[in-house]
């Protein structure tokens, strides 16, 4: 199983909206790509206290999963969204 990580800081005036658009937007991939076989997409509720606002995790059965979960049309919709609020981003990917 490999699992991949994401961790995004958001420009201040719109951080509120990323983390529930983006919330919304993963969410909705559940069932939509092969391969995918987890996600959890949540708002850092103590981001005030931390440089992370918001984490992505998802489970995937192979590396090709993975790799066709990141060209899917609709995740690279997600991703033109973060790139116009994001400040900075860090991923992990491994396999347990």
């Amino acid at each position: 199983m490999v699992k991949h990580t994401v961790l995004w800081k958001f420009r201040p005036e719109v951080r509120a909206e990323a983390c529930e658009k983006l919330r919304a937007a993963f969410e909705s991939l559940r069932g939509q790509i092969p391969g995918l076989l987890s996600l959890e997409a949540r708002a850092n509720e103590n981001a005030a206290e931390t440089t992370v606002d918001f984490s992505l995790r998802t489970e995937h059965a192979t590396w090709k999963d993975l790799e066709v979960y990141q060209k899917h049309p609709k995740h690279l919709e997600i991703v033109g969204y973060v790139r116009s609020v994001a400040t900075e981003r860090r991923a992990i990917d491994y396999e347990v």
